[in-house]
């Protein structure tokens, strides 16, 4: 994307705002948005799981099939957790380096 305006093209602020962003994001100012979105499909892909295990916990399992499942539920909230202890400060950090447009 380039900072200049075409000819017969009209000034767009949205696409200025991008631009600058991408440029803060080329000069490792700030994460792509792509890992914010990314992040959100993790934790929802993570709260998906859990439910899903829980409800298999509540139906009858071999003992073999109970463990590993405990086990998959075990790691999924790890990982829940690491995500949402990693997310506040991402998207503070984010947000103050991408949020002001020069």
């Amino acid at each position: 994307m380039s900072d200049y305006i075409a000819v017969g093209e009209t000034a767009n602020p949205a696409r200025h705002a991008e631009a600058a962003e991408l440029r803060r994001y080329e000069k490792g100012q700030c994460e792509s948005p792509m890992m914010e979105a990314e992040q959100s499909a993790r934790t929802q892909a993570c709260q998906n799981n859990i439910k899903r295990y829980r409800r298999l916990l509540r139906t009858r399992l071999t003992e073999f099939e109970r463990d590993f499942v405990e086990k998959r539920l075990s790691e999924e909230l790890s990982e829940l957790a690491t995500l949402a202890s990693a997310a506040p400060t991402q998207i503070e950090t984010r947000r103050s380096a991408c949020s002001d447009i020069s």
